[in-house]
């Protein structure tokens, strides 16, 4: 069985607070309010095996 990826979805998005979430073994973090474009590109980053750019946390990379 593969690894399941697991991206939290939190109101707490400051970069300390996803640092933790990365060190607690979540793979990526999407924060709320939920923007749609956010999220795909975060399910499309799991499923091509990508891994997400932490450096623009926050910032809409659905046109990446």
């Amino acid at each position: 069985v593969s690894r399941i990826p697991i991206i939290a979805i939190t109101t707490a998005a400051a970069p300390g607070e996803v640092l933790r979430y990365l060190a607690c073994g979540m793979d990526d973090v999407v924060a709320k309010p939920i923007e749609r474009g956010r999220l795909a590109c975060a399910i499309s980053e799991m499923l091509s095996g990508r891994q997400p750019d932490y450096e623009t946390f926050g910032e809409d990379r659905s046109a990446a």
